[in-house]
């Protein structure tokens, strides 16, 4: 992986352009096919896109920012899989 395909997009302040994260996302999603394809498992398209996406979140966001963010998406994730029981009056 080359520097510059990490450094971070300052001009993108509110997220991505919406057509150029479609476009983004069908190359990702292309690519993952073609794994299929080739016999590649899951797991290790897995780690494959893991390995690629945490330098540029650590670039985009900084460390702090990065973990931030993970660890939203694991408190998101936990609280699916296990949301809390309702609310009783009494």
């Amino acid at each position: 992986m080359q520097t510059r395909d990490i450094e971070p997009d300052a001009s993108r302040s509110t997220g991505p352009d919406p057509h150029e994260f479609k476009a983004a996302m069908d190359q990702v999603r292309a690519g993952i096919v073609g794994c299929h394809r080739a016999g590649v498992r899951d797991r290790a398209i897995i780690a494959a896109l893991t390995a690629e996406l945490l330098p540029r979140l650590v670039a985009a966001f900084g460390p702090d920012g990065a973990a931030s963010i993970l660890g939203s998406l694991a408190s998101g994730i936990s609280e699916a899989a296990n949301p809390p029981p309702p609310h009783r009056r009494q």
